[in-house]
Formats: C-alpha cells, sequence, structure tokens
C-alpha cells in the first residue's frame, strides 16, 4: 500500500522570521509534514530535531497527533493526493552476492571467495553480522523487486505465499514494529511519538521514500558562527566567523572587528591620557574588552523553583567619545528579537544542552538544485555542526599594569 506524499517548497523571506522553520533556541529545524490515510485522517509526520542539512527518512517521527484541518485523505481528483493499493505477484529470487553458498547440495562453490578466512574481532560488530549471514542464513532470504515512486510512505500489509502444492499461508511482518519484543530487529522504521510528546512502542514499519536531490550546488557560508565555551568566564561567546557584506558574499568577522577598532580609535576624541598622572608607576584598568565579533551569552536561571538553566543573550559596551553603547550581532543567526535600530526588544535564549562542551558551528549557505523536471530551486538554510572545541575570549577585570621601573 502506498501513501503518496506531495512535495511542498516554501521560499525563505529574510524579513518574514514566521515563514521559518527555524528553532532559534534550539538551533535547529522543527516542522511537520502531513499526508492522507486510509481512513480520511491525516498521518503527521514530524521533524523536530533536524539540523545536518541533509533530509532523509530518519529525520522524520510518526506523530499521533489530531487530524489537521484542510487536508483530507478522500480522492480530490489529484493522484497525489490519493491512497493506493497494489496487489503484486512474482517469483521470488534467492539473495545473491559473490561467494555466498550454494543454496542445492553437491555443488562446488567459488575458491576464490573464503569467508572462513575472516578476521573479526569482538567490537567489528558489522563483519560478524555478515559472516554470520553469509555462512549460515543467507538461503533464507529472497529478493522481491518493486519500485517505489518518490515522495510515498510505503506498507506491506502481508505476504501471501504460495508453495509447490498450491496452499497459501499468509506471512506477517516479524520486525519489532508489531511486537512488544526489543531484541527484535528492524531497518528503515519510523519512531512513533504520542501527543504527550513520548516516543513509544512498536515503531512504525511503513518505508518513507522522500523526495531528495541527488546532488546540489552550495556557497560558501554566507554567515557563520561559533559557539565556545569559555570557564575563566562562566559564559559562552558567539564568534561571528563570516559576515555578510550586502553584496551577496561575506567577510571575514576577526578582520572586520579588528578595522572597525581601529577606525573607532582614530576617530575617538578623547585622549586615553587625561587624568592619568605621569608620575604614576601602575595603571588599573576596570575592565578590558574583547573584539566585537564575540557575542556573550550568560546562563541564567528558568524558573526560581529549579536549577534548570539557559543562554541569555548578553551585550559587551562600546566606549566611544566618553558614551557606552551596546555591541550588537552583525549575523541574522544572532538578531533574534533585535529591530533595525540595534534595540533588544524581545530576549534571546537558548537551551543550555544545544552548546556541549566541544560547541557547536552554524552555518547559513545558499543552495541551488535541478528537480527531476528540470525546474530550479533556490533556498536558503542553516547547519549545525559540533564546534573545535573550549576557547578563552581574555576578558579580566581588576587589572593592574606597570606603566614605568
Amino acid at each position: 500500500m502506498n501513501f503518496n506524499l506531495p512535495l511542498f517548497i516554501t521560499n525563505y523571506d529574510f524579513n518574514d522570521v514566521a515563514s521559518s522553520a527555524w528553532l532559534p533556541s534550539s538551533l535547529e529545524y522543527q516542522f511537520d509534514c502531513a499526508l492522507p490515510g486510509e481512513d480520511a485522517n491525516n498521518i503527521i509526520l514530524s521533524a523536530d530535531q533536524y539540523y545536518s542539512g541533509e533530509l532523509d527518512w530518519f529525520s522524520f517521527d510518526v506523530n499521533k497527533v489530531e487530524t489537521i484541518e484542510g487536508l483530507s485523505g478522500a480522492s480530490d481528483g489529484n493522484d497525489m493526493l490519493n491512497v493506493k493499493d497494489q496487489l503484486l505477484s512474482v517469483i521470488p529470487v534467492e539473495a545473491k552476492f559473490a561467494g555466498a553458498p550454494n543454496s542445492r547440495w553437491w555443488q562446488f562453490e567459488n575458491g576464490k571467495v573464503d569467508l572462513g578466512n575472516i578476521n573479526a574481532q569482538t567490537t567489528d560488530l558489522s563483519k560478524l553480522i555478515f559472516t554470520e549471514y553469509a555462512l549460515m542464513y543467507n538461503t533464507d532470504w529472497l529478493l522481491v523487486p518493486y519500485r517505489v515512486p518518490v515522495g510515498t510512505l510505503c506498507e506491506i500489509k502481508g505476504i501471501i505465499v504460495t508453495d509447490v502444492f498450491g496452499q497459501q499461508f499468509f506471512v506477517k511482518s516479524a520486525t519489532q514494529g508489531l511486537t512488544d519484543n526489543w531484541a527484535g530487529w528492524g531497518i528503515y522504521n519510523l519512531s512513533t511519538i504520542n501527543p504527550d510528546g513520548a516516543r513509544n512502542t512498536p515503531t512504525d514499519t511503513r518505508l518513507l521514500v522522500l523526495p531528495n536531490v541527488v546532488k546540489n550546488l552550495e556557497s560558501e557560508p554566507y554567515e557563520e558562527v561559533y559557539f565556545v565555551r569559555d570557564e575563566m568566564t562562566n559564559s559562552i561567546w558567539a564568534i561571528e566567523a563570516h559576515l555578510p557584506d550586502e553584496l551577496g558574499n561575506s567577510i571575514d568577522g576577526n578582520n572586520n572587528s579588528k578595522a572597525f577598532a581601529d577606525a573607532l580609535k582614530q576617530l575617538d576624541t578623547t585622549s586615553e591620557a587625561n587624568g592619568i598622572d605621569v608620575n604614576a608607576m601602575f595603571r588599573y584598568t576596570l575592565a578590558n574588552t574583547v573584539p566585537e565579533n564575540w557575542i556573550p551569552f550568560i546562563p541564567v536561571n528558568i524558573d526560581e523553583t529549579n536549577r534548570q538553566t539557559k543562554l541569555h543573550q548578553a551585550s559587551m559596551p562600546r566606549l566611544f567619545n566618553n558614551e557606552f553603547t551596546h555591541v550588537r550581532p552583525v549575523t541574522q543567526l544572532l538578531r533574534e528579537g533585535i529591530d533595525d535600530n540595534d534595540v533588544q526588544s524581545l530576549p534571546y535564549f537558548i537551551n543550555e544542552e544545544e552548546v556541549p562542551r566541544a560547541g557547536a558551528q552554524l552555518s547559513a549557505t545558499f543552495q541551488r538544485t535541478r528537480w527531476y523536471n528540470g525546474r530550479i530551486v533556490n533556498w536558503y538554510g542553516y547547519r549545525k555542526q559540533v564546534g573545535r572545541g573550549e576557547g578563552s575570549s581574555g576578558l579580566a577585570y581588576d587589572k593592574v599594569d606597570a606603566i614605568r621601573k
């Protein structure tokens, strides 16, 4: 049985945050897909933790929520929204591979493949599983070719086997999706989510074939941010490594921050030596500064009744002409809740578990591909990867330096 899944493509609007499936607090995407079922109810597929940039069947879970209004499983003349049943009658063949033992007796096997000479350690699970299958169970597997259309959710309700005596037997699936046996094994199974958000068993044994592209063109990072943990300051820093230049390209965030700091220093009309005694031997500094592409995130308590914390985006002060202003991020990845006047109208929180000890790396790129009908599709997407470890901002307070000896 095939459940056809229509493909929806949404163009991202930079000025409309609501049109994006990006979840800023989790640094990942979260979206649902709906398709019609047999009983006129919708099948909901949820991807609540998608961030890798490669969407496939393992990114989705079957969500047991209420039916979404506006989508029905009834036929409306469009084949892309119909539920189809198909009965296939074939003669299965044995699953063969090079060096497989023969299924019939009194036959010489290929001596070029020596399965008994495999050197497998106790940790080589994949090699041990393949060896056991090749030597003991290879004759128990049959191959039935069937082409599953792209963009469908396919379910095999059962197989009717007709033996040489003409008797027919109905065989159901033996995977863990239809039993409570936790040791059962199955592939391409989808997890199920209850309405309360808890995952339960049995899993869904239907096969999801997404309309993926084989290859796409991807630009260099238009925006790139590194999240690092700084144990000395007990904070997390978001380092803007690549910034947009408003011309479709990106510039280095470190070089831009250094050039901007040098320009401010030249334009500052106040003298650093004002108010300093020329005979002083030491200089006291209340606090130093960090590059402007380092945006701090401070851990704060969510609720006074528990110890759970989140990362709250803060800002470093900028001193120019004896006036302090806030240092705001430049990338759209970090400008959550900041308006065009650099005013933080809404606070920005990130879940603490999203930035592990190794840190995190966020990148935004333009991507382009061609669909099977020749249509060109362009989009702008985010991707999260593991960072490069901890870092140190060099931020220090109450510093005393010797002016002269």
